[in-house]
């Protein structure tokens, strides 16, 4: 389980947090190809409808299940803070600390659209 703590406002120029509703229960084949699918793909397996956006106000919480395709979207012109907190059975990454994994490259970044 995550938990998003917000630490300001986040409006949709703030870089919402987005979940896949049914992803956590339902993967499409070959769902494992990829580390990162692009909005329009989601929407293709899943269904635009189910492409959830959440704002969210300074000290909200939001709870989500890991296992489910989820994003926060690109910032836009404010801030996102937060703090993520994560609560596992298990060694996080089978035990390795890999900090490039919750690094997205500058260069990955400025190839983004408004929509992801």
């Amino acid at each position: 389980v995550k938990f998003f703590f917000y630490l300001n406002d986040v409006d949709a120029s703030g870089g919402p947090f987005c979940f896949v509703k049914g992803s956590h229960k339902k993967k499409f084949t070959g769902w494992k190809r990829k580390a990162r699918w692009r909005l329009e793909e989601m929407e293709v397996a899943y269904g635009h409808e189910n492409i959830i956006e959440l704002t969210a106000n300074l000290g909200d919480l939001i709870v989500a299940d890991p296992n489910g395709f989820h994003r926060g979207k690109k910032v836009v012109s404010t801030e996102r803070l937060m703090l993520a907190v994560d609560y596992v059975i298990h060694k996080e990454f089978e035990g390795r600390r890999n900090p490039s994994l919750f690094q997205l490259p500058v260069g990955v970044y400025v190839t983004l659209s408004r929509r992801e």
